[in-house]
């Protein structure tokens, strides 16, 4: 894999531009040739150097890809709003450009996890398996307005740096009332940052208890989810990174399992 070199700083990544159409975006793949491919969506803000150490540690045992979204690291930037519908086409064209085959174990971090589901959705026969690390949830601006309209507003605008309207729809929030119906009977292991212990005693920690209502929520959407509760903060790529590869790990070993189990038509 060639170097992608900054000639500002100096400074080289592993990962090359790819052109998507209208921008590029910059793909890492790493990895022995596998039945699979482990594909990393990245949190709000975060780029590819995220997952160092967790692909550093996939590549090992799968191929593993990770990617900067337009507008995020050495991608450029998108042309028009970015929402999850817009988002899964860059990541769509971008594997069958580069011909990464599926079937895919999606990891997604916070608002990656959104990202994930709605490739899922759209590309369910592609997915082996799904890992969600702290994932956002498509209902959590709605939780977060029941419980404190003025922490609900820092969420929608992110302290002022968006638009709440942009920000929500492209973070994929649902509006008030709706219900998420996404739905996935594959493996799927859901990372939950440490949870609050003891009695709320402020509307921070009435949402750290949604939090984990959310995460649980999630985890159920298929047959063979499962939620784990880690040390961790919410930064995991970074914090513990074995725990996500150890996720991974599993994810592969069981969508294997299920492959083997069943018939051929």
């Amino acid at each position: 894999m060639a170097a992608f070199a900054l000639a500002a700083s100096g400074e080289s990544i592993d990962g090359h531009l790819v052109n998507v159409g209208d921008h590029r975006l910059l793909l890492n793949c790493a990895g022995r040739q596998s039945d699979l491919t482990v594909v990393l969506e990245s949190g709000l803000g975060a780029g590819l150097e995220t997952w160092k150490a967790v692909q550093s540690k996939v590549e090992e045992f799968s191929r593993v890809c990770s990617y900067d979204r337009a507008g995020e690291g050495r991608s450029d930037k998108p042309s028009g709003l970015q929402t999850p519908d817009s988002i899964v086409d860059d990541l769509h064209r971008l594997l069958e450009i580069e011909r990464i085959s599926g079937p895919y174990v999606l990891v997604g971090a916070s608002l990656g996890g959104i990202y994930v589901r709605r490739f899922a959705l759209r590309y369910p026969g592609s997915i082996a398996g799904i890992v969600l690390v702290d994932s956002s949830h498509e209902e959590q601006y709605s939780h977060y307005a029941a419980i404190s309209p003025s922490i609900a507003e820092r969420y929608a605008t992110q302290d002022g740096r968006f638009d709440r309207n942009d920000f929500l729809r492209a973070a994929g929030q649902l509006e008030p009332g709706k219900r998420l119906e996404w739905h996935l009977d594959v493996p799927l292991i859901v990372l939950e940052h440490k949870r609050l212990v003891g009695p709320p005693r402020t509307e921070e920690d009435r949402l750290a208890i949604d939090w984990h209502t959310l995460q649980a929520d999630l985890a159920s959407r298929s047959k063979y989810g499962k939620l784990i509760e880690t040390d961790s903060g919410h930064f995991m790529a970074t914090e513990q990174p074995e725990v996500i590869v150890d996720a991974i790990r599993d994810v592969i070993r069981q969508a294997r399992a299920l492959k083997r189990e069943t018939p051929k038509k």
